[in-house]
C-alpha cells in the first residue's frame, strides 16, 4: 500500500536547499513575505465576510479539516 505524505510551501521552506537541488526551485518570496500576504487575504476575508453578515446574509466560512 502506497501512503501519501502531504507537503506544503512551508516545508519547502524548511529544506531550501533540497528543494533546489532535487526539483530545480528556488524561492521568489521569503518565508516571512509567504506569511504577510496569507495573513493580509485572511483578515480580507474575514472583514468581507463580517460586511456580508451584517447585512443579512447567511455566509458559509470554509474550515481546513
Amino acid at each position: 500500500m502506497r501512503q501519501f505524505i502531504e507537503w506544503s510551501a512551508a516545508d519547502s521552506a524548511r529544506y531550501p536547499a533540497k528543494a533546489k537541488q532535487k526539483l530545480g526551485w528556488e524561492p521568489e518570496i521569503s518565508v516571512e513575505q509567504m506569511c504577510h500576504e496569507r495573513v493580509a487575504e485572511d483578515l480580507k476575508q474575514a472583514k468581507q465576510h463580517a460586511f456580508l453578515q451584517r447585512h443579512g446574509y447567511d455566509v458559509t466560512i470554509a474550515t481546513e479539516k
